[in-house]
């Protein structure tokens, strides 16, 4: 994160420009234990009716050509899964926040989404366990 202070005020007028709500840096590079072959790691929560895919590719475009010394990947938030808002909510560094009643909405949302699903992650967890345990891996499950 030390080497990407410099960066922040530039990253920041992007993610203005680009109609960002908020944005986390998460992964390897925003602890300092990034690796040769880390990139840096951008979350970012768009403002509604944004098209998601094409804002993605403008980021990672612009983003790209400000930081050289690392590969960059962008992350939109609106449509991630749950189990991924969760560890970026949970081990993400807050970088940029234009409304923090939207921010505190979204976690609170993805944290319900999160607990639905948790009896289904551990039904299918409890399954996956069993199969290996009866070594049955790569068998058919029907006929």
């Amino acid at each position: 994160m030390e080497n990407l202070e410099k960066y922040l005020p530039a990253v920041k007028k992007i993610f203005r420009q680009n109609k960002v709500v908020f944005a986390f840096l998460f992964g390897s590079v925003a602890f300092g234990k990034e690796g040769r072959l880390s990139d840096v790691d951008f979350a970012v929560f768009l403002e509604k009716g944004v098209d998601y895919f094409n804002s993605r590719l403008r980021l990672l475009d612009q983003l790209g050509k400000i930081i050289k010394s690392l590969p960059v990947d962008v992350v939109v938030l609106n449509e991630s899964s749950p189990i991924l808002a969760q560890m970026v909510l949970e081990k993400g560094k807050i970088i940029f926040c234009q409304d923090e009643e939207v921010r505190v909405g979204f976690y609170s949302e993805v944290f319900r989404k999160f607990e639905e699903a948790k009896f289904l992650r551990e039904q299918f967890y409890n399954y996956l366990e069993q199969r290996v345990f009866e070594n049955k891996m790569g068998e058919k499950l029907y006929g």
